[in-house]
């Protein structure tokens, strides 16, 4: 429900949404790149696009990596 000071809605072509499940078992089994949890739903939603477009050109910023969640890997 947050929406930053700095985001203009209208400038938002769609929303993808991931769920936390879905993130989870990419994270503990098929994580390759190493990302984190946020980086990881930024991949899924990348590959949902791409499902029903496969001529869409997307660009994923990945906001985090594996490192901030050392104490989680096992």
């Amino acid at each position: 429900g947050f929406i930053p000071p700095l985001i203009n809605l209208e400038d938002i072509y769609k929303v993808v949404r991931v769920k936390s499940n879905e993130v989870i078992d990419k994270y503990k089994n098929d994580n390759p790149l190493l990302l984190g949890k946020s980086g990881i739903a930024c991949e899924i939603a990348a590959r949902k696009i791409l499902e029903k477009d496969q001529n869409a050109k997307i660009l994923v910023i990945v906001p985090d990596g594996i490192d901030r969640y050392e104490s989680l890997v096992g």
